[in-house]
């Protein structure tokens, strides 16, 4: 008898599963996700990339091969971006994921300035200036 030690080469990592993005306020966001159910060798880690789908502007982020979630801060609020996330392996990158998501707007603060004119028993009209 004798042992045989068969060694099969790396491939690119499956997607990740479970992409999930929640606000957190009107200019930052939570990512989570669970690793890929087959890597296919050793992770090196994740990237993320993430784009302001109205300016264009992207980012890149290379996150550990432990990580299962993200903060993600700085974004411009009541704005549309595209997060893509994918596994890496020493083969190469895997197969990505992606999700659209639209940060919250903020309330406004202050107060208009309110004036009234052509005030008679049966209505008044009003004018206001816009909040900043």
């Amino acid at each position: 008898a004798f042992d045989l030690q068969v060694i099969t080469d790396s491939a690119v990592p499956e997607a990740v599963r479970n992409l999930s993005v929640s606000s957190v306020s009107s200019t930052s966001v939570n990512i989570t996700w669970q690793a890929p159910s087959n890597s296919h060798g050793i992770s090196l880690g994740y990237t993320l990339l993430l784009e302001n789908t109205l300016t264009g502007i992207q980012t890149t982020t290379a996150l550990l091969a432990s990580a299962a979630s993200h903060m993600l801060s700085s974004l411009d609020e009541f704005t549309t971006y595209r997060l893509t996330i994918y596994a890496s392996t020493r083969i190469g990158d895997g197969i990505k994921s992606s999700a659209t998501f639209l940060t919250c707007q903020d309330a406004p603060t202050g107060n208009p300035a309110i004036t009234t004119t052509d005030t008679t028993a049966r209505g008044f009209i009003a004018e206001w200036s816009p909040l900043a």
